[in-house]
């Protein structure tokens, strides 16, 4: 009898010990955001970097934002107006957190010309990304979402207009060196223990004419990582030595 009352104490310790999972962590969230990032390499080294930019990491609860009017004075771009925001309410207390960032880049005018030639010149009303993760231990999920509001871009003398919405990582163009991509989404992590995702509206990555390198256009970013609540690993692992002491016993 005794030997059966410890095995059934080991199910139900066991048992409590997963139960409580739903009790857990999210200890870390981070997030970013930045207008544009030009790196581009051979007859016209560009680095800008991240412009503008802003990122938070927690605990505590975070959040910053930060807007410029003018991107005139970045190379390449004659016209436009970022706005970038980042967030985290990550406070170290069990429970669902999130993580978001998000970009919005206005009247944007961006030309890249060699010795005469135009190889690309994009135009746009408005281009937005955004990245959020959220939820607990178990449960991490990422969405994110690009959108274009009159958005043309011409290539060899040949104009097209963006769809307002494409699937994540759409190839919206390949030809003579110039991929670009749209709603471009990077999803890491196991969504157990930790999530993130990076979306870029537009990832134009350049081989042509010896150049080489990127144009990313309107970034953001969110991650959490989480654990189980302290407790719930020693309850399960007093259960299942309760439960070998009794096929032991057996």
């Amino acid at each position: 009898m005794r030997t059966r009352a410890v095995f059934c104490l080991g199910i139900a310790v066991c048992l409590i010990g997963l139960g409580t999972s739903a009790t857990a962590t999210v200890v870390t969230g981070d997030a970013s955001a930045a207008g544009v990032a030009i790196g581009l390499t051979g007859p016209l080294p560009i680095s800008t970097g991240l412009v503008p930019a802003v990122s938070v990491s927690s605990p505590p609860p975070d959040s910053a934002n930060q807007t410029l009017f003018d991107l005139a004075p970045l190379q390449l771009i004659s016209s436009g107006e970022a706005t970038v925001n980042a967030s985290t309410d990550v406070d170290g207390a069990p429970g669902i957190r999130t993580a978001s960032g998000d970009a919005t880049i206005l009247d944007l005018q961006l030309d890249l010309t060699l010795v005469l030639t135009d190889i690309i010149s994009i135009s746009a009303a408005e281009i937005t990304s955004a990245a959020d993760v959220t939820g607990d231990f178990g449960a991490l999920n990422a969405t994110g979402s690009s959108t274009f509001s009159l958005v043309e871009i011409t290539i060899d003398d040949v104009t097209f207009a963006l769809d307002p919405n494409y699937a994540p990582n759409t190839e919206i163009y390949n030809q003579g060196g110039i991929v670009i991509i749209g709603n471009q989404q990077i999803v890491t992590g196991n969504g157990t223990s930790l999530r993130g995702i990076t979306v870029n509206a537009l990832n134009i990555s350049f081989g042509v004419l010896g150049i080489g390198g990127s144009i990313i256009i309107g970034q953001s970013q969110a991650a959490l990582s989480a654990i189980p609540e302290p407790g719930t690993g020693l309850l399960l692992g007093i259960g299942l030595v309760a439960i070998a002491r009794f096929g032991r016993r057996r």
